[in-house]
């Protein structure tokens, strides 16, 4: 009778087993990993293991987290947030009290006449929604809208009271301006202003943010004073 040929170190009444492929599996990496197709045995610092897969967590600069993450240079982002702060409050304090801007919006009329008759903007879709606003007489109120909003975003920079909530509407402002071809100080400020975005969480330390982020939060962390309305634990959901 036919016999199975004995291999080396393997009983011969033992089947052979045929050797395990390696399957190359599409799984989504995360962001900043690396996979590779081997198996591994046993985990090791500092990779992450998910689904079969060797994921390299990719750590990043010391100084980078310092800067961003720490208060170490929570001092240099108060001098940079008041900065930026001083250029939105003396540029909407300047119109406050002009009625050309808060009760006519002829400025803002002229300003999107002269942006409409030339050629700096260079997309459609918004050139479109300036002449809707033109046309429409929607600057009258518009107009106002832009003063508020610089007064406030350069009074929340100042006293840095949430801080990246006002960096946001100042860079979405400067993207406003830019979209309409006015360049001047935008591309400076809006620069500063996604700097701070970043440093959010420490660019208000000194200012109202220490006690604001610490009492109202985040939508996805709530603050003490929120957890309690909410009538739910910090604690607990920050283990």
């Amino acid at each position: 009778p036919h016999q199975t040929p004995r291999q080396h170190g393997t009983p011969s009444s033992a089947p052979r087993r045929p050797a395990r492929p390696i399957i190359k599996l599409q799984a989504k990496p995360r962001v900043g990993a690396a996979l590779t197709t081997e198996q591994p045995t046993r985990p090791t610092a500092p990779y992450v293991y998910e689904e079969g897969l060797e994921m390299a967590e990719i750590r990043g600069a010391t100084f980078t987290h310092k800067l961003f993450h720490t208060r170490s240079f929570a001092w240099l982002w108060a001098v940079v947030r008041v900065w930026l702060g001083w250029q939105w409050l003396t540029a909407g304090w300047g119109k406050l009290f002009n009625p050309a801007w808060m009760e006519t919006g002829a400025a803002l009329r002229g300003y999107f006449t002269n942006a409409l008759g030339g050629t700096a903007i260079n997309y459609d879709w918004y050139r479109a929604f300036l002449n809707f606003l033109l046309e429409g007489g929607h600057y009258t109120w518009f107009a106002k809208l832009v003063v508020i909003g610089e007064v406030l975003v350069g009074l929340g920079l100042i006293l840095g009271a949430f801080t990246g909530i006002a960096a946001f509407f100042g860079a979405f402002m400067n993207m406003a301006f830019m979209l309409a071809g006015t360049t001047s100080s935008n591309p400076v400020l809006f620069t500063v202003a996604i700097l701070i975005m970043a440093a959010w969480k420490v660019a208000g330390w000194y200012g109202l943010d220490r006690w604001l982020l610490a009492e109202v939060g985040t939508p996805w962390q709530p603050g003490r004073t929120i957890a309690r309305w909410l009538g739910r634990d910090t604690e607990a959901e920050a283990h």
